[in-house]
């Protein structure tokens, strides 16, 4: 049982192909302190380790279990992203 492979002998070399194994650093995430109803459009602001100008491209994740779309680059430690209020999320109520 199990996945069975090929035994390789030769070392694979792809010098072009470098992997990123290294997870971006969110430090903090923040949105409006406004009232949000269904249908509006919330931006949040990510603040990120300095990302060495290398833009991040993936976003997973969610804010009160509205998923989070459209990642932008503001600068080299500030990302946008926004989240879509729906019907039947999470009501969270603003911290002074």
């Amino acid at each position: 049982t199990g996945n069975t492979s090929a035994a390789y002998s030769i070392p694979i070399s792809q010098t072009d192909d470098a992997i990123d194994a290294n997870l971006p650093v969110i430090s903090s995430v923040s949105i409006p302190d406004v009232e949000m109803k269904v249908s509006d459009t919330v931006t949040v602001t990510l603040t990120v380790d300095d990302d060495g100008g290398e833009t991040y491209g993936a976003l997973s994740g969610t804010i009160g279990g509205f998923a989070l779309s459209n990642l932008s680059r503001t600068n080299s430690t500030t990302y946008t992203a926004e989240f879509t209020v729906t019907d039947r999320g999470t009501d969270v109520a603003a911290i002074d």
